[in-house]
């Protein structure tokens, strides 16, 4: 179980991640727990305002994210332990 404790700001991560990304050509986002899916949302709001623009959601899978992160990310990651080869491998094709 997880218990997400916030400070009293009106905060997430998915604004967060619209500022960081607002002059960016791409960014991808991992996420884990159902609080992800605000980021993935920003992402996507970005690449709708622009269409040169990037973005790619990604669920790490894990058993307390069920299938709601999955299904709201554009692919999955098997395990946090998985994602380190994701990474690795994918890391030849960025350069």
């Amino acid at each position: 179980m997880v218990l997400e404790l916030k400070p009293p700001v009106d905060r997430d991560k998915g604004l967060v991640i619209g500022e960081v990304v607002r002059d960016a050509g791409g960014a991808w986002y991992f996420g884990d727990d159902v609080s992800d899916i605000k980021a993935f949302a920003a992402l996507r709001a970005r690449a709708a305002a622009d269409p040169d623009f990037l973005g790619v959601c990604v669920a790490v899978a894990n058993p307390e994210t069920g299938h709601e992160v999955a299904e709201a990310a554009d692919l999955t990651i098997d395990s946090p332990a998985a994602l380190g080869d994701f990474l690795t491998d994918a890391l030849p094709h960025l350069t």
